[in-house]
């Protein structure tokens, strides 16, 4: 049978990877065949260290290490879906930046 969907040869950065929906969303599109990427403050038991980038994302030195991390390690580019659910704005972010935006989605692509 074929599959619904496939994210074969697809990149994706997955914030706040480790727990909730986060995790769940690592999990499926691990199973879907994407490579992945995610971030969070602490890495969890289980999962791959290629596959992590410890960073905090509500401070720009955060954001620099992930950046780094996706240029490094994703060969620069990456679909983005954030898993930043009821999360307040980064501190410093005003309301209309990329930062903001970015943290308030769901789903980018």
């Amino acid at each position: 049978m074929t599959p619904f969907i496939t994210l074969e040869g697809k990149r994706a950065l997955i914030t706040s990877g480790t727990r909730g929906t986060g995790a769940a969303t690592v999990a499926l599109f691990r199973q879907l065949g994407a490579r992945i990427l995610t971030t969070a403050r602490t890495k969890r038991e289980g999962l791959a260290a290629e596959e992590f980038v410890a960073a905090d994302l509500t401070c720009a030195e955060g954001c620099t290490v992930v950046a780094d991390a996706v240029q490094d390690r994703m060969d620069g580019s990456t679909s983005s879906f954030t898993c930043w659910a009821n999360r307040r704005r980064p501190r410093g972010a005003s309301p209309h930046s990329a930062t903001a935006i970015g943290s308030a989605s769901l789903i980018s692509i």
